[in-house]
C-alpha cells in the first residue's frame, strides 16, 4: 500500500453510477451546508501567517476620522503598530457617478519605504510595493473583512488584525 493509504486504488474502481452518487452527495452538502463566505481566503491567510511566523500588529485605539467633503466622500483612517513598522490605512468611498458602492479605494502609508504590503480580503489576496515615501494604493477593494501583511525590506513580516471595510 502506498502513502495514499490505498484510496487512489479504490477510486480507480468507481464507475459512472458511483460518480453520479458522489456528485449528488456533493450537491446536497453544498446546498445544505455551504462553505462560509471568505473561508478559503481566511484559511489561506492563516496558513501564510503561520508559515511566515509574522508579528501581529496592534490596532491603535481611537475613533476613526470621518471627514465629509463637498464631493460627499467619507474617509476613515486606521493605524496599526508593530515593533518595527507601522501602517496607516485610509478608505475612500467616493459616491460619485459610476462608482461601485460595494468597493472602496485604500490609501496606505507604511513607515518603511519600499515595503511590500499584502491585502487579504473578500476579493482574494493582492499585493503592492510602497513608494519611496511609504505610500501605496489599492483601488476598488471589495467591502468586507480585510487584513494586511507588511513585508519590510529587512526584518520580520507584520500582520494586522482584521478590520471591516
Amino acid at each position: 500500500m502506498s502513502e495514499d493509504f490505498g484510496i487512489v486504488d479504490e477510486l480507480a474502481d468507481l464507475d459512472e453510477f458511483d460518480e453520479e452518487i458522489l456528485r449528488a452527495v456533493r450537491d446536497v452538502a453544498q446546498r445544505r451546508d455551504p462553505m462560509p463566505a471568505g473561508m478559503v481566503e481566511r484559511i489561506q491567510f492563516e496558513m501564510t501567517l503561520a508559515a511566515l511566523r509574522a508579528e501581529i500588529a496592534e490596532l491603535q485605539a481611537g475613533t476613526p476620522a470621518e471627514i465629509r467633503t463637498g464631493a460627499a466622500a467619507l474617509t476613515d483612517t486606521v493605524t496599526f503598530r508593530g515593533t518595527a513598522v507601522s501602517l496607516m490605512v485610509r478608505t475612500r468611498s467616493d459616491q460619485g457617478a459610476g462608482t461601485d458602492p460595494a468597493t472602496v479605494d485604500l490609501e496606505c502609508w507604511v513607515s518603511e519605504a519600499h515595503a511590500r504590503i499584502e491585502l487579504w480580503g473578500p476579493g482574494g489576496p493582492r499585493s503592492g510595493v510602497a513608494d519611496q515615501h511609504g505610500r501605496l494604493e489599492f483601488l476598488a477593494v471589495r467591502r468586507g473583512p480585510v487584513r494586511f501583511v507588511v513585508h519590510p525590506v529587512q526584518g520580520v513580516p507584520v500582520a494586522t488584525p482584521a478590520v471591516e471595510l
